[in-house]
């Protein structure tokens, strides 16, 4: 059982964000409902319908390399596990400027796995209002990072000057 926490594991550390999670979600129950099928390859046909490096990570880890066929009882536990630790995952809400490119949010998960832990994903919007930089949302508590709050406190606390220096022209 050791083996299918690794493997769990695994392969929640490619989901990073919530919409990935939903496509996990959606793969686990499509696998599933499968399992259960009497059509010829009904399993084989899902697992190919899913993205490959989740059906790749089933395939090594549960095909029986004499026989060719899957242990479908190891492989119902395994995505009942999967799909257990799945909705556990704590959301991070984030807001960005931009709209970020693969590499990005992987760089941020990065770090927050090896700063935080792995056991989080991330919700990521994009929000222009912010100008740039960052605010974060998790559990309540949250942290505004962005340039919009930075240059409103400059101009709060500029404010008087920049009055004087209007009103003198």
């Amino acid at each position: 059982m050791n083996n299918i926490a690794y493997t769990c594991s695994n392969i929640l550390k490619s989901t990073k964000t919530v919409a990935q999670k939903e496509q996990l979600a959606l793969e686990i129950d499509q696998l599933i409902a499968s399992l259960f099928r009497q059509e010829t390859n009904a399993f084989d046909n899902a697992l190919k319908s899913i993205r490959l490096e989740v059906s790749q990570i089933i395939i090594d880890e549960f095909l029986n390399k004499e026989s060719q066929s899957v242990n479908k009882e190891m492989v119902k536990y395994f995505l009942t596990e999967l799909k257990k630790r799945l909705q556990k995952l704590r959301i991070i809400k984030l807001s960005l400027a931009f709209s970020p490119s693969n590499y990005s949010i992987d760089r941020i998960y990065d770090w927050i796995a090896k700063n935080v832990g792995d056991e989080y994903i991330l919700d990521i919007q994009v929000d222009k209002s912010i100008l740039g930089g960052i605010t974060i949302s998790f559990e309540g508590k949250y942290i505004d990072l962005s340039l919009k709050k930075r240059l409103d406190e400059v101009f709060k606390n500029k404010r008087q000057e920049i009055i004087s220096s209007l009103s003198k022209t």
